[in-house]
């Protein structure tokens, strides 16, 4: 559960840059996020702690970025690893996450690690 929990585009969605997994994989892959300053496009990237998650300048300056992401990130609360500067659009990787965070019930993981083994 860890390494899916910090898969990049999981930790896009999170931390509510990206209001569903797959809007945050699709700005992921079109080279919108930077990690550590360095822009990444593969959404299996695997964040560490410590780690910087930001938005590339560029896309910053665009109207997804600039005008709508800050109106919904003004009250949104992610998780306990994650530290997000809703202004900056800047994400800090605290920690690593834990079962609950996923909210993955436990009864349902081994269905999970079932679907991931294919």
């Amino acid at each position: 559960m860890k390494k899916l929990e910090q898969r990049l585009d999981n930790v896009v969605y999170r931390a509510g840059i990206g209001q569903s997994r797959d809007q945050s994989r699709q700005l992921v892959n079109h080279g919108h996020i930077m990690v550590n300053g360095e822009k990444v496009s593969v959404a299996s990237y695997q964040v560490s702690t410590g780690d910087i998650v930001s938005i590339r300048e560029g896309s910053a300056k665009g109207k997804y970025f600039s005008a709508l992401a800050p109106q919904w990130l003004k009250a949104y609360q992610p998780p306990a690893w994650l530290a997000l500067d809703p202004v900056a659009l800047r994400v800090t990787v605290q920690g690593v996450p834990t079962i609950t965070d996923s909210g993955v019930d436990i009864a349902d993981l081994h269905s999970l690690v079932e679907y991931y083994s294919r």
